[in-house]
Protein backbone atom coordinates (compact mmCIF):
# COMPACT_ATOMS: atom_id res chain seq x y z
CA UNK A 1 0.00 0.00 0.00
CA UNK A 2 1.36 3.40 -0.98
CA UNK A 3 1.97 5.96 1.71
CA UNK A 4 0.74 9.52 1.29
CA UNK A 5 2.87 12.40 2.45
CA UNK A 6 0.93 15.45 3.65
CA UNK A 7 1.44 18.62 5.69
CA UNK A 8 0.75 18.58 9.40
CA UNK A 9 -1.45 21.28 10.91
CA UNK A 10 0.32 24.51 11.77
CA UNK A 11 1.00 25.36 15.40
CA UNK A 12 1.33 28.95 16.62
CA UNK A 13 4.52 29.59 18.61
CA UNK A 14 4.97 32.48 21.06
CA UNK A 15 7.65 34.81 19.70
CA UNK A 16 7.70 37.42 22.48
CA UNK A 17 7.39 40.21 19.91
CA UNK A 18 3.98 41.86 20.24
CA UNK A 19 3.29 45.57 19.98
CA UNK A 20 7.01 46.36 20.17
CA UNK A 21 8.64 49.66 19.23
CA UNK A 22 11.84 49.32 17.21
CA UNK A 23 14.09 52.31 16.69
CA UNK A 24 15.45 52.78 13.17
CA UNK A 25 18.74 50.88 12.93
CA UNK A 26 18.17 48.85 16.13
CA UNK A 27 17.75 45.12 16.85
CA UNK A 28 14.89 43.43 18.71
CA UNK A 29 15.20 39.88 20.09
CA UNK A 30 12.20 37.65 20.74
CA UNK A 31 11.74 34.88 23.28
CA UNK A 32 12.85 31.27 23.01
CA UNK A 33 10.99 28.76 20.83
CA UNK A 34 12.01 25.24 21.79
CA UNK A 35 12.16 23.29 18.57
CA UNK A 36 14.33 20.65 20.27
CA UNK A 37 11.02 19.47 21.73
CA UNK A 38 8.63 20.54 18.94
CA UNK A 39 10.82 19.18 16.10
CA UNK A 40 8.86 21.14 13.50
CA UNK A 41 10.47 21.17 10.07
CA UNK A 42 9.22 24.47 8.67
CA UNK A 43 8.03 27.87 9.87
CA UNK A 44 5.97 30.69 8.43
CA UNK A 45 6.82 34.04 10.01
CA UNK A 46 4.49 37.01 9.73
CA UNK A 47 5.72 40.53 10.57
CA UNK A 48 3.27 43.40 11.15
CA UNK A 49 4.43 46.99 11.72
CA UNK A 50 3.51 50.64 11.31
CA UNK A 51 5.71 53.72 10.92
CA UNK A 52 4.41 57.14 12.02
CA UNK A 53 6.55 58.70 9.27
CA UNK A 54 6.65 56.92 5.92
CA UNK A 55 9.95 55.02 5.53
CA UNK A 56 11.93 55.11 2.31
CA UNK A 57 10.50 52.52 -0.05
CA UNK A 58 12.31 49.15 -0.01
CA UNK A 59 14.24 49.81 3.22
CA UNK A 60 14.09 46.52 5.11
CA UNK A 61 13.69 44.75 8.41
CA UNK A 62 16.04 41.76 8.35
CA UNK A 63 14.81 38.57 10.04
CA UNK A 64 17.20 36.09 11.66
CA UNK A 65 16.83 32.82 13.55
CA UNK A 66 19.37 32.76 16.39
CA UNK A 67 20.02 29.14 17.47
CA UNK A 68 21.29 27.45 20.62
CA UNK A 69 22.62 24.20 19.18
CA UNK A 70 23.68 22.71 22.50
CA UNK A 71 21.13 20.63 24.39
CA UNK A 72 22.34 21.73 27.81
CA UNK A 73 19.98 23.16 30.42
CA UNK A 74 21.38 26.67 30.00
CA UNK A 75 21.13 27.55 26.32
CA UNK A 76 24.15 29.16 24.72
CA UNK A 77 22.98 31.12 21.68
CA UNK A 78 25.01 32.12 18.65
CA UNK A 79 25.77 35.84 18.23
CA UNK A 80 22.78 38.11 17.82
CA UNK A 81 20.99 40.22 20.41
CA UNK A 82 19.73 43.73 21.09
CA UNK A 83 23.34 44.93 21.42
CA UNK A 84 25.13 42.55 19.02
CA UNK A 85 24.39 42.28 15.30
CA UNK A 86 23.91 38.68 14.14
CA UNK A 87 26.73 37.00 12.24
CA UNK A 88 24.51 34.51 10.39
CA UNK A 89 22.63 34.99 7.13
CA UNK A 90 19.12 36.45 7.44
CA UNK A 91 16.31 34.03 6.68
CA UNK A 92 14.30 36.81 5.06
CA UNK A 93 13.60 40.48 4.60
CA UNK A 94 10.52 42.63 5.04
CA UNK A 95 10.68 45.44 2.48
CA UNK A 96 8.77 48.54 3.59
CA UNK A 97 6.37 50.53 1.50
CA UNK A 98 6.51 54.34 1.80
CA UNK A 99 3.26 54.52 3.80
CA UNK A 100 2.11 55.25 7.35
CA UNK A 101 -0.56 52.53 7.30
CA UNK A 102 -0.05 49.06 8.72
CA UNK A 103 2.20 46.71 6.76
CA UNK A 104 2.05 42.90 6.90
CA UNK A 105 4.52 40.51 5.28
CA UNK A 106 4.84 36.72 5.59
CA UNK A 107 7.95 34.68 4.90
CA UNK A 108 6.92 31.13 4.12
CA UNK A 109 8.38 27.64 4.54
CA UNK A 110 11.56 28.52 6.40
CA UNK A 111 13.57 25.35 7.17
CA UNK A 112 14.07 24.81 10.92
CA UNK A 113 16.78 22.98 12.82
CA UNK A 114 15.84 20.77 15.83
CA UNK A 115 17.24 23.25 18.39
CA UNK A 116 15.99 26.12 20.53
CA UNK A 117 15.88 29.42 18.65
CA UNK A 118 14.84 33.05 18.92
CA UNK A 119 13.65 35.40 16.21
CA UNK A 120 15.74 38.55 15.86
CA UNK A 121 14.63 41.62 13.91
CA UNK A 122 17.30 43.98 12.64
CA UNK A 123 15.77 47.25 11.47
CA UNK A 124 17.41 48.85 8.46
CA UNK A 125 14.45 51.21 8.17
CA UNK A 126 15.11 54.94 8.20
CA UNK A 127 12.07 55.52 10.46
CA UNK A 128 11.04 54.08 13.82
CA UNK A 129 8.50 51.25 13.67
CA UNK A 130 5.76 50.84 16.27
CA UNK A 131 3.24 48.14 16.98
CA UNK A 132 5.68 45.54 15.65
CA UNK A 133 4.31 42.03 16.07
CA UNK A 134 5.78 38.76 14.86
CA UNK A 135 3.76 35.57 14.55
CA UNK A 136 5.41 32.19 13.99
CA UNK A 137 3.50 29.14 12.77
CA UNK A 138 5.39 25.84 12.52
CA UNK A 139 4.55 22.62 10.71
CA UNK A 140 6.07 19.58 9.07
CA UNK A 141 5.16 16.50 7.08
CA UNK A 142 3.59 13.20 8.03
CA UNK A 143 3.03 9.91 6.24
Amino acid sequence: MAKTKKWTNTTGRETGIAGAAIVAGANFLGSEINNAINKSQLANIEVNFTCAVAPTVNKVIEIYLIYAISHTASAVYEDGSVAIDPTTTPIGFVAARAVTSAQRVTIKNIPLMPFRFKILLKSELDQNASGVSVHCYTHGEEL
